[in-house]
């Protein structure tokens, strides 16, 4: 994922606005936006606001959190009508019902003998601890948060807003329920256990997050232990909160918002196979098709208002097409597509892409065209209603944006500076990784090894044809600032045993085309460069990279300062093998290699 860590900036913006739709840095894949998350928790008795409202923007205390907690454990009427005790004097009288239900249940420790930190903020590692216990899947909070997420949120600043985001998604997590089933090896959601506990009920779950967490339409029973007749239901959180008792349409794959409609299938009154749409509200099924004979069908996904689905009979592949209006369109592929037994697809807002060896197919609404490659040309991207291909041998790369028609607009050549000389040459995976090739892309533009590229105006240009293993846009200037290397050499690392590339040096590309080196010559090996985070107002920062475990980099965080870099910050994997100072130690040795701001 491109510049993880200069989402930081974007972050704590958002943060700062109670007005933002999405509030924090944690972010789900869902319909409903932080608020939405937040309304639904509040309906389910999960979460609770202020006299202010949600205060999603503001920190939450640990007081707060043991208050959620608690919730989550189904636990929260037993604590408020117990006498519970607790050996902490700062603790607020509204929330010593839940500090002291989880202390003597053993779920929470304070931060000293008699003091729990009731007014402290939560750290996003520490909330993540806590619904890793309601979630009953023990301590580590890597089963509701990943690292990444946590360094990222704890940077910012962890806020309500997160917390409401990480609940959300822990109503989803999958706990083991063999102590609470006996005989049963199931596994059930956080929602069905709350659900079995009497915190809500199935039809408030329906209401609450119908339009907030993802839909999953299938035949199944009335639940996971259950062993009533399978039906089509629509589950959310692991939950049935729907059934048509008089459907036996099997829904086909489906992800919300993938296609525009959902399918099924289902024999008619004949015991023909006809294609279905289901109603995503009401579950109601109507026919638009029969198959004759064509199995196997998977949803390829959307093109604008088209949707594709693959097929297969008697040895050929099919793909069905079907129109807004829902009417299908049934056309037969190209018998290469089988033949070199590859199953690789695009899709885009305007066509559906297929590639097998020396062969791209191309659907467009309605209609189908093949497209003819070289050896060793593949497809590298479908944007902007161009289809980017590469050539890579081991002398030279070619990169070709084509029309969707199958016309060739642009072509760039770049001459493989360090060509194998060894019999490594034979071994095409080996050639893409010594040859220039691209490997990164965002919504306009492409990079790598094999140079900086936009594509616009339904066109390819080529900014710069040297390595770019990451960049950033000045807008002051209309400059690039790249990460890259010298011409004929190679900076390598290796990163959970995979070899990798990228650049020792920063070089400022102006809008006139000349380069401005940015960094002093350093000897070989000396410093390995990560992401370019930020080029405001002529301020660049970025990041280095230092191994931290065997297996993995970490990161310092660096600016420039008249030519010279500053080191300013060290993610945890830095400070936790090489300590506290880290970034002290680390300026030291770019200020004795000449690099650093005190050389």
């Amino acid at each position: 994922m491109k510049k993880l860590l200069c989402a930081l900036a974007f972050m704590a913006c958002a943060t700062l606005s109670a007005a933002a739709a999405d509030v924090g840095t944690i972010r789900n894949d869902y319909s409903g936006d932080t608020e939405a998350q937040a309304q639904m928790l509040h309906e389910l008795g999960l979460f609770n606001g202020t006299e202010k409202g949600f205060e999603l923007e503001k920190p939450m205390t640990r007081a707060e959190a043991a208050a959620m907690l608690t919730r989550f454990l189904g636990a929260e009427q037993t604590a408020r009508v117990g006498t519970w005790e607790h050996p902490f004097t700062d603790v607020p009288q509204w929330a010593a019902p839940y500090v002291g239900w989880l202390y003597e249940n053993g779920l929470t420790k304070g931060v000293s003998a008699t003091r729990y930190g009731a007014e402290e903020n939560t750290s996003c590692e520490q909330f993540g601890t806590f619904l890793a216990r309601a979630s009953r899947n023990g301590e580590e909070p890597f089963w509701i948060v990943d690292s990444e997420e946590i360094a990222v949120c704890d940077a910012v600043g962890f806020v309500r807003g997160d917390a409401v985001a990480l609940a959300a998604r822990t109503l989803t997590t999958t706990e083991r329920v063999q102590e609470l089933y006996l005989n049963s090896d199931a596994h059930i959601t956080v929602a069905q256990r709350l659900i079995d506990e009497g915190i809500f009920t199935e039809e408030m779950l329906k209401t609450a997050a119908w339009r907030v967490l993802p839909r999953l339409y299938d035949c199944v029973p009335t639940r996971q232990d259950d062993k009533s007749e399978e039906r089509l239901s629509c589950v959310i959180a692991g939950v049935t909160v729907m059934r048509n008792e008089h459907s036996d349409v099997k829904p086909l794959n489906y992800d919300q918002g993938f296609a525009n409609s959902i399918y099924g299938l289902a024999p008619n009154a004949q015991g023909k196979n006809m294609l279905h749409t289901i109603d995503t509200e009401t579950l109601a099924t109507k026919e638009i098709a029969r198959l004759d004979g064509i199995v196997d069908l998977f949803v390829l996904g959307k093109s604008g208002l088209t949707d594709y689905i693959k097929g297969s009979h008697n040895g050929k592949q099919y793909v069905l097409i079907v129109t807004e209006d829902k009417q299908v369109r049934v056309l037969e592929t190209p018998p290469a597509l089988l033949e070199d037994g590859v199953f690789s697809y695009y899709l885009d807002e305007n066509a559906l892409v297929f590639e097998a060896a020396e062969m791209l197919c191309i659907i467009q609404g309605s209609e189908m065209q093949t497209l003819a490659l070289s050896s060793n040309e593949k497809l590298f991207v479908i944007n902007n209603n161009l289809i980017i291909t590469q050539r890579v041998t081991n002398e030279q790369t070619t990169v070709t944006a084509w029309t969707l028609k199958g016309k060739v607009i642009n072509q760039y050549t770049l001459q493989n500076d360090d060509p194998l000389q060894d019999e490594r040459q034979k071994f095409e995976n080996v050639v893409w990784f010594h040859a220039p090739h691209l490997e990164n892309q965002s919504e306009n533009f492409l990079w790598g090894s094999a140079g900086l590229y936009q594509m616009e105006n339904d066109e390819l240009k080529q900014i710069t044809g040297r390595p770019v293993y990451d960049y950033a846009f000045d807008p002051a200037d209309g400059s690039y600032v790249l990460i890259t290397h010298d011409a004929g050499k190679r900076v390598e690392y290796t990163e959970y045993a995979v070899q990798a590339q990228t650049g020792d040096t920063l070089v400022r590309l102006n809008a006139d085309g000349t380069e401005t080196a940015l960094l002093p010559e350093l000897p070989d090996g000396s410093l390995l460069l990560g992401e370019v985070l930020s080029t405001m107002n002529g301020r660049v920062e970025f990041t280095t990279l230092k191994a931290a475990e065997p297996h993995f980099m970490s990161r310092f965080t660096c600016v420039l300062e008249n030519g010279r870099i500053k080191v300013t910050d060290a993610d945890a994997g830095i400070t936790m093998i090489y300590g506290e100072n880290a970034v002290e130690e680390e300026q030291r040795r770019l200020d004795a290699l000449g690099a650093g701001v005190g050389a």
